[in-house]
């Protein structure tokens, strides 16, 4: 005879009847969506009515302070200091917490704790508290300041809500690794009696490049020149939008922010989504151009320092950082390397040094390019480590040469040279990982509010295992007094 499912309410009325009473127990929830989508207050929601079911509830904010998250609520009557509340970090409880909150001071203190306790070999390394490991730590302990685990019992002795908004705070700097720590943060923290509503932000779709923008990439020992959604399209197997992870080691040129020299860096991802609106095309003083979507950043010399700006708010006189110089890596070669042929027959000379050079790789060596100065004026007082700067002429509006627009994910330094400029592009901070390995993915967007004037928001439940669900999108309103309510279209 099959066991009934037990459920976890998620304090939103038409949520829970679109999940045929609510989130199963012991499932792990991604909430995914762009700011201002309304992932936190889900999370409100889900609290409340955990503390209501008298759920005890760890509570984990890296995006604002616990006493703003109170706040916001009271405007949705939503009283969490009514409960009892401990600060993870703060003077030891004198009853035991209905509530435990970790914020980002909480786990400062834990990565303090750490760093003290670690072997003498380990002496030398220092817990961020931003780390997937002082996440781990934080979460242990919680579950013993509420009583629910001791040395002999690893699982909660009842049912506890786990809430974490967001978990893209431990993977902003490096996304690629979204999945492991995802993984990691499962292994080391799932229990059976846990419950987890755990935010993952993105704003991927929104911040690309035109289908025709060249781009460079090194692979099985070949450098070729090709259109970013040439290059894209062919990890997709349908008209589907979103990302794709690559297995395969693809390299593409990029930039060290803090040396600017140009690297070869790993593509980890790809991204594609249909456009509509206009692009921008940034014209720079050589004539050559790039087109981006006018969210996507460009990086820009502001202050003496290089850093990415909009490309809405790209200026005439701006300094954009460009390509002088190449280095090639012999030990990614695989026999004799033609350096010089897709540049050439794509009449991208600025990576092109004039007749067509091979070289058979030789030990640990590297082989330098020299830019073409044919079509392109060199930078007039700045040039080092393979990168110099060339000034912006015109910002002008232009219509996407596809139905789609495109980007990547680059290793360590998350960005990429691109556009027959060679302009450096920020990428996408994608993040994704955490939507793989948990139960259900619950996704909230909003329609552009300059196309339509106003905030339109949506929920989906993408998917959510042992139970049946609603397929199709609910608006979302937030509503004074009531927080989120849900409407069928």
């Amino acid at each position: 005879m099959s066991q009934e499912i037990q459920r976890a309410s998620t304090g939103i009325p038409r949520l829970d009847a679109a999940l045929e009473g609510g989130v199963p127990r012991g499932s792990w929830v991604a909430v995914t969506g762009e700011p201002g989508t309304g992932k936190s207050i889900l999370c409100m929601h889900f609290a409340w009515a955990g503390l209501k079911a008298s759920d005890p509830v760890i509570y984990i904010t890296t995006e604002a302070e616990f006493r703003d998250v109170m706040r916001q609520a009271r405007q949705f009557r939503m009283y969490f200091d009514d409960y009892e509340v401990h600060y993870l970090g703060g003077r030891p409880p004198v009853r035991k917490p209905q509530l435990v909150v970790v914020d980002i001071f909480s786990l400062l203190k834990t990565a303090k704790q750490l760093s003290a306790s670690i072997e003498e070999i380990e002496r030398s390394r220092k817990y961020a508290a931003l780390e997937i490991d002082v996440l781990i730590a934080a979460i242990n302990e919680a579950y013993r300041v509420l009583d629910l685990i001791n040395e002999t019992r690893r699982s909660p002795k009842r049912h506890v809500r786990l809430i974490i908004d967001s978990l893209s705070a431990f993977w902003a700097d490096k996304p690629v690794m979204a999945r492991k720590y995802s993984y990691q943060l499962k292994i080391a923290t799932h229990r059976e009696n846990v419950t987890a509503l755990l935010v993952s932000q993105y704003a991927m779709t929104t911040k690309s490049v035109d289908y025709d923008e060249p781009i460079v990439i090194l692979r099985r020992g070949r450098m070729e020149v090709v259109g970013i959604g040439e290059f894209v399209d062919k990890f997709f197997d349908d008209d589907s939008e979103g990302a794709r992870l690559l297995k395969e080691p693809i390299y593409t040129l990029s930039m060290n922010l803090r040396s600017l020299k140009v690297e070869w860096k790993r593509v980890r991802a790809v991204s594609r989504h249909r456009e509509k609106r206009k692009l921008l095309r940034v014209k720079l003083e050589n004539g050559r151009t790039i087109s981006v979507t006018p969210d996507h950043s460009l990086y820009a010399l502001r202050g003496y320092k290089v850093v990415p700006v909009r490309g809405s708010e790209i200026r005439i006189g701006d300094l954009i950082p460009t390509i002088t110089k190449v280095s090639l890596p012999v030990h990614e070669r695989n026999g004799v390397l033609n350096l010089a042929n897709e540049p050439w027959e794509r009449n991208s000379k600025n990576v092109y040094t004039g007749n067509t050079l091979s070289a058979e790789p030789r030990g640990e060596t590297t082989e330098t390019l020299e830019l073409s100065r044919d079509g392109f004026k060199l930078p007039r007082n700045f040039a080092y480590g393979g990168t110099g700067f060339i000034e912006v002429k015109q910002v002008e509006q232009t219509d996407p040469s596809s139905e789609y627009v495109y980007d990547l994910s680059v290793e360590d330094n998350e960005n990429f040279f691109a556009g027959t400029g060679w302009v450096l592009a920020h990428n996408s901070t994608f993040g994704f990982g955490l939507e793989h390995i948990a139960d259900g993915v619950i996704h909230l967007w909003m329609d552009d509010v300059e196309s339509v004037k106003e905030i339109r928001r949506y929920l989906i439940i993408k998917k959510m295992r042992m139970t049946n669900h609603y397929t199709r999108a609910l608006r979302v309103n937030i509503v004074p007094g009531e927080g989120m309510k849900l409407d069928l279209l």
